[in-house]
């Protein structure tokens, strides 16, 4: 089996190398044919800026020297004579120059131009303004000779070169174009002429036809004899060509016209500028002075590569050089030797390869032991795996199985462990265990926790779980916001509480843990611990700590019920006397009004005091549910200590507030906070009782927290506690009093706590003991400001 594998392999392998070095070979030809042609552009380009760059050279060189002679010879601008004889002069010296001309601001012309067999003629319109151009043969002395022809009118303020040069002040170089006829295409220099005031007066310039162009690119054939480089204007304009191929043709009435380059005779190019019309974006894609590489079939030429690169021409046209050379010129006999290389390099593979084949199935016949051997494990078997006695590598190989095989079989046996441990924990249902998958859906799920929220087997098999549905919304966006991305975050999720939907529509409050299987954090298994008998007994507990409270207050009164009673029969005694005087004062003759109606409104005001006395009684006595107010504290403490004025005065205290202003409002149950402030009011008259030396001074403040709120300050001038005791003073049960039950510190402690703040005592200076304790302000609770 290995053996047969290695052959197909062995085969695949020559099969791919074949694919490779036909690859390679065609990589290879259009790397030449890149390099040759970028090669052949490059050369190209050069030749053309060497060849423009000349003509450049020549054309501004005679420029500048007309203008150097009319301004060092004083030659008048306004005589036609003057002027002939002038560039007359300067172009039989040039003679690679072909026309000469000069243009006057009326729009006259008189100009020199040379003849195809080297012979000069002047060129002028009539009166040196515009009108018919004509042609007279020409003499040194810049007379005229007799009239060879007559052309069409010409206004040389209309020529392309005028007008530029005019405006800039400066050498202009124009875009191609036709000029009259016997001009032909060309692209023209002009500069202007300044008076001796520096004022514009005439314009000078010179052209260069396109035909000059084509016969100067000819030399560049570097490749093959049917290699073409030709350049084209942004319209597919021929500008000029190599091979003979001209620019321009004569019309039937003898004039030059311009050609398309896909309209040319010569094959080559005509089908590498078809090609490219076809492809726009070719022209739109190279960058100027980059050159793009390509290739097309042709139906005559065959496959012909090209290149193209544009740059700026003269005017700042877009010009784009084209170089293109046909395949046949040279790929054929390259073509022959890459496919016998092929061949070659086939034939010398496939011998190698039945070679080895034969050497591997003789080494590696061992190996086919050890690959029955991995089958069996494949289909669950664990057979004895032979030795295979060799010290070489396929010796090695088989060692290293072996060890694989029983590591393999124990990391099996302890994965069967692990599994079964695990299975006894979910079917403990000692708690709720779920396992979960990305999308929240329920994998899997121990009895406990399907009872725990009311849904059975069945409904779990139907496979309709998800955590998200049984989620709260208002849970289910704090777990999506805040504990799925720390659980995808660290892996885990420590113990919070939360609510499930129960399957009747009820909720469970549940505790649960998260642990994912992964990175990922999409699976995992969630542990959840039913709550409800803990908030059963959490309600419980608050009831009892009601009734301690409520029990706390009647204790708390029935201590005071002498002080209570004395202040409840003052009124009632006076408004006794304030009766029988007004009966006094009606009985008088006459009846003294103004008295009775003074001793009645004493009557009032003493019922009005006993049944104040009366409503804060049965306010602290009665038994009613915990209720949230907003309250100011030093109303709530004046309000306490009225009621414990008469235990105050029995047992000698004097009374001390320092109620701060402007303290904000506090949010809570006026009853509790009351039956705080009357335990340590109490406690403090009864720790100063005993006291025999000393004034008793009990001192209540209040003044803002640190932190904001409110500090309640209680404090008394007794005999203070021992550290011993201030350390267990709020224990429950725990009393300094003979007859004490404990609960009274303990429950005050509870009801700070439970409104958001703390309680605590210290010793008082020089003596006695202080109770504080903070209470939280209330939200948009402005302070007020005492009357």
């Amino acid at each position: 089996m290995i053996i047969r594998r290695l052959v197909i392999m062995a085969a695949i392998i020559v099969f791919a190398l074949c694919i490779a070095l036909a690859g390679i070979g065609y990589w290879a030809g259009r790397t030449i044919i890149s390099s040759f042609s970028t090669q052949l552009v490059g050369r190209f380009v050069d030749d053309i800026h060497d060849t423009l760059g000349t003509q450049v050279g020549r054309s501004q060189r005679v420029l500048s020297r007309v203008t150097a002679d009319i301004t060092r010879y004083d030659i008048p601008l306004d005589d036609p004579l003057a002027v002939r004889r002038e560039l007359y002069a300067v172009l039989s010296g040039e003679p690679h120059i072909g026309r000469l001309f000069f243009a006057n601001a009326a729009g006259g012309l008189v100009g020199v131009t040379r003849l195809p067999d080297g012979g000069l003629v002047f060129l002028m319109t009539d009166g040196f303004r515009p009108g018919v151009l004509r042609q007279y043969d020409a003499s040194s002395d810049g007379q005229l000779g007799p009239l060879r022809q007559s052309g069409p009118v010409f206004d040389a303020r209309q020529r392309p070169w005028y007008q530029p040069a005019k405006d800039t002040h400066g050498s202009y170089w124009t875009a191609p174009y036709r000029g009259p006829d016997e001009f032909g295409f060309r692209v023209s220099l002009s500069a202007p002429i300044f008076n001796v005031d520096g004022a514009f007066a005439d314009v000078i310039a010179t052209d260069l036809p396109l035909t000059v162009v084509t016969g100067d690119i000819e030399p560049s054939r570097v490749i093959g004899p049917q290699e073409r480089s030709f350049i084209i204007d942004s319209v597919g304009q021929l500008i000029a060509s190599s091979g003979g191929v001209m620019p321009v043709v004569r019309g039937p009435d003898g004039s030059e016209q311009r050609v398309l380059a896909a309209n040319t005779d010569d094959p080559v190019v005509r089908g590498t500028a078809r090609y490219i019309q076809s492809r726009p974006g070719i022209l739109r894609q190279p960058q100027e002075g980059r050159t793009q590489v390509f290739s097309f079939n042709d139906p005559a030429q065959g496959e012909i590569y090209a290149a193209v690169v544009s740059f700026q021409s003269f005017g700042g046209s877009a010009w784009t050089m084209v170089s293109a050379v046909p395949a046949s010129d040279f790929l054929a006999p390259a073509r022959d030797a890459l496919i016998f290389s092929i061949v070659l390099s086939a034939l010398v593979v496939a011998l190698a390869v039945a070679l080895g084949s034969r050497i591997a199935a003789l080494t590696l016949r061992p190996l086919t032991v050890l690959t029955d051997t991995a089958r069996s494990i494949a289909r669950g078997e664990w057979p004895e795996i032979p030795e295979v006695q060799r010290n070489d590598e396929i010796g090695l190989l088989a060692r290293a199985f072996k060890n694989m095989i029983t590591s393999l079989k124990d990391a099996q046996n302890e994965l069967r462990l692990s599994e079964a441990k695990i299975r006894r924990l979910v079917d403990a249902n000692i708690i709720g265990i779920f396992f979960f998958a990305a999308d929240g859906l329920i994998i899997e799920a121990n009895d406990a926790f399907l009872c725990m929220i009311g849904y059975d087997r069945e409904d779990f098999a139907a496979g309709r779980l998800r955590w998200t549905d049984l989620t709260p919304p208002e849970w289910l966006e704090r777990d999506q916001q805040q504990w799925v991305p720390m659980q995808r975050a660290t892996g885990i999720l420590h113990p919070f509480e939360k609510e499930y939907f129960r399957k009747d529509g009820s909720r469970v409050p549940v505790l649960i843990g998260v642990a994912s299987f992964d990175e990922s954090g999409d699976e995992g298994v969630t542990f959840v611990i039913d709550l409800t008998e803990r908030r059963r007994t959490e309600e419980a507990l608050r009831s009892i700590q009601m009734e301690l409270a409520h029990a706390n207050r009647v204790a708390t009164m029935g201590q005071l019920t002498s002080s209570i009673a004395n202040e409840v029969i003052q009124p009632i005694a006076a408004t006794i006397m304030s009766a029988q005087a007004a009966l006094r004062w009606l009985g008088a003759e006459p009846p003294a009004l103004e008295e009775v109606h003074r001793s009645l409104g004493k009557i009032v005001r003493d019922g009005h005091r006993a049944c104040d006395v009366i409503d804060r009684i049965r306010v602290l006595i009665r038994k009613v549910p915990s209720r949230k107010d907003r309250l100011d504290i030093n109303e709530a403490i004046r309000e306490v200590v009225e009621l414990t004025r008469g235990e105050t005065m029995r047992n000698g205290v004097s009374v001390q507030m320092d109620l701060a202003d402007g303290l904000p409002l506090i949010e809570g149950d006026r009853v509790q906070l009351q039956q705080v402030l009357l335990n340590l009011i109490v406690n403090a008259i009864e720790a100063m009782s005993g006291a025999s030396e000393g004034a008793r001074a009990l001192s209540i403040s209040t003044k803002n927290a640190e932190l904001g709120g409110v500090l309640v300050a209680v404090g008394d001038s007794g005999p203070g506690l021992a550290p011993a005791t201030l350390e267990r003073l709020f224990e429950a049960f725990y009393t300094t009093k003979p007859g004490g039950l404990g609960l009274g510190l303990s429950i005050c402690r509870a009801i700070i706590e439970a409104h958001g703040g703390r309680l605590w005592v210290s010793a008082n200076v020089p003596r006695g003991t202080i109770f504080h304790f903070t209470m939280p302000a209330c939200p948009g609770g402005a302070p007020r400001s005492e009357s």
